[in-house]
């Protein structure tokens, strides 16, 4: 078999049926058409049902929400206060980028009531909030508190904790 060769535009129609390359250009006086991207609001994976939009943020990268022992304490502690954990979330902080933005976790949970235990105010881009000193912003109640590892070992942090979170 030889070789077909042709610079030919005729022939090369005869010879390639199949569209190799398809392109639109522009002209120049036309404006692409771009419509305008939508804003996507991150998804979160949390634990809980969020019923009474209480949200704990907690940040612990070794364990998926809580060690056996902190998962237990914080049990006892969402029962005492007379909730289940359909009523709260649970966002684990560890395991996401090193800032997340207060706002738009807002966004997402509208909670009423957030519990930073042990997440860091300034990975969420907070600033001015003092330990176990519960404030409001944009009409959230806030307790920046310790976390429950912390309170497993430390009786003084867990007292503090409860007379802070019963006043929440």
């Amino acid at each position: 078999m030889t070789t077909l060769n042709t610079n030919n535009p005729y022939a090369l129609r005869f010879l390639l049926n199949e569209t190799v390359y398809a392109f639109e250009i522009a002209k120049k006086d036309e404006e692409p058409n771009q419509e305008p991207l939508a804003e996507v609001s991150p998804a979160y994976q949390f634990l809980g049902g969020n019923k009474n939009q209480i949200l704990y943020i907690i940040n612990n990268s070794k364990h998926e929400y809580f060690s056996t022992a902190a998962h237990d304490a914080f049990s006892k502690t969402i029962n005492a206060l007379g909730l289940s954990m359909e009523d709260i979330a649970v966002l684990n902080v560890g395991n996401y980028p090193p800032v997340l933005y207060f706002d738009q976790i807002c966004t997402y949970f509208d909670p009423r009531k957030v519990i930073l235990a042990g997440a860091s105010p300034t990975q969420l881009a907070l600033n001015g909030l003092l330990l176990n000193d519960p404030t409001t912003l944009n009409n959230i109640r806030v307790l920046y508190t310790f976390s429950f590892e912390e309170m497993l070992t430390d009786i003084e942090k867990k007292k503090t904790f409860w007379q802070q979170v019963k006043t929440l």
